[in-house]
């Protein structure tokens, strides 16, 4: 069994493989890629109001899962919004919607 600080390594080496490999894309084949990845989605994931979806804000060529948040929040479903609270804690999520108030992480 690996210890954490060998899972961390790998993790950040992984992380940085998969950044290098969407960047070699160009922006437009990504941006099509979402578009697939939005549609299929709203077509097979369906909400119901008061749903939560929890969602990232897409990071350096991640799927951009906005678009997809923004068809559920019409349908009444709740965005939600990871955040850490304790780096040693499981993550904390916060409802989240156009123009809601946030915070980096450095004014934590």
């Amino acid at each position: 069994m690996k210890d954490w600080n060998e899972i961390k390594a790998w993790r950040k080496e992984r992380r940085a493989e998969l950044i290098a490999r969407r960047a070699e894309f160009g922006d437009g084949k990504r941006h099509g890629w979402n578009d697939r990845v939005t549609s299929l989605l709203e077509q097979f994931v369906p909400v119901t109001p008061g749903t939560v979806v929890g969602f990232c804000w897409p990071f350096k060529g991640e799927i951009d899962a906005r678009f997809a948040v923004r068809h559920w929040r019409e349908q009444g479903a709740v965005a939600a919004l990871p955040e850490v609270v304790d780096k040693k804690g499981p993550l904390q999520f916060s409802e989240w919607w156009p123009g809601a108030p946030m915070r980096s992480a450095s004014s934590r």
